[in-house]
């Protein structure tokens, strides 16, 4: 759906309702109570009634929306324009384009829906064959006062990411972005089973860390790179999806805070996979925030 058309036939709130409605209803609804799938819609109320126990399912129950109080339409179009673009949008610019008047429900609201996309690839494992590296995202400057009385700032904190993708004989195919405490060997081996299917062959470089490897996929080749120049022929996808993230990130955000680094990577990661879904990118991200709540 084109912009233009978007903003046609969803120019109101009760048009905004009404297709979350339709939708629903298209997915299957069923009472959270009794399980019961005979319901009937109270349009003044915004809910189903169950015919069976009389439970009333909210318009937002069990969805990205739950306990929002921004109004249908915000969401709608923030969820459409979170995949407009390649590159997507700041909470800042979101607030903008919405005129909302406060920054913290639109950056609360975006955060919501990239953990619906994280939550959604984590259906999803990696197969075939596969690069594996890490990857070191830098985060902010933590601005502090220590017993002296005196400012200062932490050194830049890196983030450290395991990044996984799935090569085919056209070039990358999917992608995987999983934040780690630590390159130990314990994390790896806690990480990669749910990032990469067990009949996988997977290509690593010569850091010991990946040594459970074996006896986690099927088949696992060591390149030790002594050539810089070499990387991009031994891992050509890899490396290139880091530095896309890592610029969309810094161009886009400057700086994210360490703790939600995860959820850009979601942004970015849910994108990179549906890169040629072209329009039907939006239907696939409703179905995800409406599957289940982001707290689920």
């Amino acid at each position: 759906m084109k912009l233009t058309q978007f903003l046609k036939h969803y120019d109101t709130e009760q048009k905004c309702v009404d297709f979350f409605k339709s939708h629903r209803e298209h997915q299957g609804i069923s009472c959270i109570k009794c399980n019961s799938v005979s319901l009937r819609w109270i349009s003044t109320r915004r809910c189903w009634t169950c015919n069976e126990c009389n439970y009333r399912l909210g318009l937002r129950k069990a969805t990205v929306m739950e306990n929002s109080k921004l109004s249908y339409r915000n969401w709608l179009t923030c969820l459409y324009l979170m995949v407009l673009t390649k590159k997507g949008f700041s909470a800042l610019e979101m607030q903008s384009i919405l005129g909302h008047k406060r920054y913290e429900p639109i950056w609360l609201m975006m955060h919501k829906i990239r953990i619906q996309m994280g939550q959604r690839d984590n259906l999803y494992k990696l197969d075939g064959f596969v690069e594996l590296d890490e990857a070191f995202f830098a985060g902010h400057r933590k601005q502090g006062v220590n017993h002296k009385g005196q400012v200062f700032k932490e050194i830049d904190r890196n983030e450290k990411v395991l990044v996984a993708v799935n090569r085919g004989d056209k070039g990358a195919k999917y992608l995987k972005m999983t934040v780690v405490d630590s390159l130990s060997k314990k994390d790896i081996a806690y990480e990669v089973p749910k990032m990469i299917g067990r009949s996988a062959t997977v290509i690593t470089d010569g850091r010991r860390c990946y040594t459970p490897l074996e006896n986690l996929v099927e088949e696992h080749q060591v390149h030790i790179i002594r050539n810089k120049k070499e990387v991009c022929n031994v891992f050509p996808w890899v490396h290139i999806a880091i530095s896309n993230a890592k610029k969309k990130i810094k161009g886009i955000h400057h700086h994210v805070n360490n703790k939600y680094m995860q959820n850009y990577l979601n942004e970015f990661t849910y994108r990179f996979n549906r890169r040629n879904f072209n329009e039907k990118i939006f239907e696939r991200l409703l179905i995800a925030v409406t599957a289940f709540a982001w707290f689920a």
